[in-house]
């Protein structure tokens, strides 16, 4: 095996492929509060603690993450070169969870985009801080890639 790491899907590591998952995921936002209003109040993440610059949301399924939000101010500034999520991932467990988030996200003035293809339901919104969320639904039986 090589000494070195290499980035292409199926070649080798320098290290051995171990079983980990994602257990947490830290995310600085401008404003806990308006942060809050959109993790909380419309894509229903419970609050798990919660401190004056700082909240814990998550998980609702088994094996979830958790998602921290870390307050830096109304001052921040965001942009490519920034340590930190660009983009999130979320799942809907059932298709009714999903059209319920959509309906929820648009009543409240989010704009959202949808795309299905080849079962995969996928809503993308951006959060107060512009980081895009796509928030999935895969139809049970449906493959994943063309045969």
């Amino acid at each position: 095996m090589s000494a070195r790491s290499r980035d292409r899907v199926g070649e080798e590591t320098a290290v051995p492929p171990i079983d980990l998952a994602v257990h947490g995921l830290v995310q600085n936002v401008r404003r806990l509060e308006a942060s809050l209003r959109f993790y909380r109040d419309l894509l229903g993440l419970p609050v798990l603690r919660r401190e004056q610059t700082d909240a814990v949301l998550g998980p609702l399924g088994h094996d979830s993450a958790t998602l921290t939000l870390h307050e830096i101010g109304v001052h921040a500034v965001r942009g490519l070169n920034e340590v930190g999520p660009r983009q999130m991932w979320l799942s809907a467990g059932t298709r009714e969870t999903f059209e319920r988030l959509s309906t929820i996200l648009a009543a409240a003035g989010y704009t959202s985009r949808r795309t299905e293809h080849l079962g995969l339901h996928v809503l993308r919104v951006r959060d107060p801080d512009g980081i895009l969320l796509h928030v999935v639904f895969r139809q049970r039986g449906h493959r994943t890639t063309r045969s």
